[in-house]
């Protein structure tokens, strides 16, 4: 991996602090190094229980930020220039930033939007600001580390919508939903296979965050494989949302 470069601290919306880290090395990075890789993680902790965690010297464990499942919070408790032990592997800890996100791998109602959209933002700052290549070679998950035995992030982080949002496609769009009469299915995955978890009324609007490729659904808009998330583990056809588009709508995240 190639080396790259540190820097104190990073602007960031709702950071929330950096408390004392006793589980890191005191390091001058920033110094002499050019480059630097991330490492994405889940914590299968609390926010609050990470933090606390990675200020625990028994834990012999820490990350340079930890984001929290509710909104855009994070916390740094290392700063980008020393060393965070979180990858299981010395040469990932000395060349990357770890960062952490509050959940569990096996249930994808923690990965919300308002987290996923707020730890791309911040990965984004660190590529452009240490010249990381924004690509899944240097943006890895734990999992990814050779030798570590971490399973993080897990099968249900949405790898295609982060990076995209890294790469800075981050629209949010609209749509009005029409059935004719009756309410609109809303279920947990792009398919009509996956099972139905809510329902919204025609005439209802709705914000997209992502869109995918799913099952071929016909409806008052026309035949389409085109599946909108309008929430966390919600997702409604394209064939019954009126979004002035289309199809995909430009500007707006694939998932």
């Amino acid at each position: 991996m190639p080396a790259v470069g540190f820097l104190a601290q990073l602007s960031h919306p709702r950071r929330t602090g950096r408390g004392p880290e006793p589980n890191l090395l005191r390091s001058s990075r920033a110094r002499r190094k050019r480059g630097h890789d991330e490492a994405q993680s889940t914590t299968s902790r609390s926010y609050s229980g990470s933090i606390s965690w990675f200020q625990n010297p028994a834990a012999q464990v820490s990350a340079h930020y930890t984001f929290r499942s509710s909104d855009d919070a994070v916390t740094q408790s290392v700063r980008e220039k020393d060393i965070a032990w979180h990858a299981g592997n010395w040469t990932y800890n000395t060349q990357a930033i770890g960062i952490e996100h509050e959940g569990y791998v096996d249930n994808p109602a923690w990965f919300t939007d308002a987290m996923y959209r707020a730890s791309a933002a911040l990965t984004r700052s660190l590529t452009l600001t240490y010249g990381i290549p924004r690509d899944r070679a240097h943006i890895v998950g734990h999992v990814e580390v050779p030798g570590a035995t971490h399973t993080d992030p897990g099968p249900n982080w949405n790898w295609t919508y982060y990076m995209q949002l890294v790469d800075g496609i981050t629209g949010i769009g609209s749509g009005t939903v029409a059935t004719g009469s009756g309410n609109l299915n809303v279920r947990s995955g792009p398919g009509t296979g996956y099972p139905i978890v809510g329902s919204v009324g025609p005439g209802a609007t709705v914000s997209v965050y992502c869109q995918t490729a799913g099952t071929t659904v016909t409806g008052p808009y026309g035949t389409t494989n085109v599946w909108n998330r309008v929430g966390t583990n919600r997702w409604v056809s394209d064939a019954y949302l009126l979004t002035g588009h289309d199809g995909y709508i430009p500007g707006v995240p694939r998932c």
